[in-house]
């Protein structure tokens, strides 16, 4: 491939490469894969914004010829061997919905690898992706996962560069007002609401351990779920926490707790999990405590006219408190699913 050092003429002008590159300087939305399936194939996922596309705050700014070009090769590129299968893809299965203008600037690569050709999701002939490979529908979970943060780290970086513009705006009219006399010099641009002291983050992180074996369960609902979890600003604590709490009762029901189970969740985890020796116990009494945190907290939010759970902070510690329980609960429902399809 041209990429690689092959050289093309045309005559005497050489034949350039012209592979959409991600701009990884974008650091608020590049993020990579990397993991190997059951079958063996290695699999380096690769998204970020489109090198030619500008994230802009101006509203009914016409497209340049080169913010059209990228957005006209947004989307999956799929590469087997060092062979590029498929262009621009913009199907709802690697999305999670259908495309939208939130969508526009991303650029995903999807690259698969492995000796034995055959493994690889593409057809005999090698020119054509094969979604039905055990390959591709295995790798598909963590495509649809890390395609549903693109929107949100989109979002964040846009709302950020609002804020700098904004910031930038006040000050040049505080400093000219300054000048003119008509504002007294020590007056401050006043600052945005805090989350809370020594709060440094804006949002809850994305977990390296739980995410990629949300992939392996592949269930679209709770690779919704917990990637909201991961988008929704701090601002909207009370959501976060209704959020949290749906979470861990589909993660239950999905590592076999019975629909009519009336069991909390903290119940059920100490039951079937604790007293069955299956989770940490020295951390017993820490972890049902940060589940019960979560519980109340979602409950008062929902329940009462006027009390909800603010304190991010809490949220925090309680995700981070619970985050190994929560890849056992994965881990035994990836089990019981693979149980259901023999």
């Amino acid at each position: 491939p041209l990429s690689k050092g092959l050289s093309i003429k045309v005559g005497q002008k050489k034949v350039e490469a012209n592979r959409p590159a991600i701009n990884k300087d974008v650091e608020e939305i590049y993020q990579t894969d990397t993991f190997k399936t059951t079958e063996g194939v290695w699999v380096k996922l690769e998204v970020g914004l489109h090198e030619g596309y500008e994230v802009t705050t101006a509203k009914g700014k016409a497209a340049s010829k080169s913010q059209q070009k990228a957005i006209n090769e947004c989307g999956w590129y799929i590469v087997c061997n060092g062979r590029v299968l498929a262009h621009a893809v913009r199907d709802e299965r690697l999305f999670g919905s259908k495309w939208h203008t939130q969508h526009l600037g991303f650029l995903g690569w999807a690259f698969f690898s492995c000796e034995q050709s055959h493994l690889l999701p593409w057809n005999t002939g090698k020119s054509d992706l094969t979604e039905d490979k055990a390959s591709f529908i295995e790798a598909s979970g963590r495509i649809l996962q890390i395609s549903g943060r693109f929107k949100s780290q989109k979002k964040k970086f846009l709302d950020s560069k609002k804020t700098v513009e904004a910031k930038n705006h006040q000050t040049e009219g505080r400093t000219s007002a300054i000048h003119s006399g008509s504002a007294p010099p020590h007056q401050a641009v006043k600052n945005s609401p805090k989350f809370g002291i020594g709060l440094s983050q804006s949002s809850l992180e994305s977990s390296k351990n739980i995410q990629p074996k949300l992939g392996e369960l592949n269930n679209q609902k709770l690779c919704e779920l917990y990637g909201s979890l991961t988008m929704i600003n701090f601002q909207h604590c009370p959501v976060l926490f209704i959020v949290a709490s749906c979470v861990l009762e589909i993660l239950c029901l999905q590592a076999g707790k019975p629909l009519n189970d009336k069991r909390t969740v903290s119940r059920f985890i100490g039951e079937e999990y604790f007293d069955k020796g299956k989770g940490p116990k020295d951390r017993k009494t820490a972890i049902i405590r940060s589940l019960e945190s979560i519980r109340q907290n979602a409950n008062i939010t929902k329940h009462d006219n006027v009390a909800a759970a603010f304190d991010a902070k809490q949220l925090i510690n309680d995700m981070n408190s619970i985050e190994e329980l929560m890849v056992l609960l994965i881990e035994d429902a990836i089990r019981i699913k693979l149980e259901r399809q023999k």
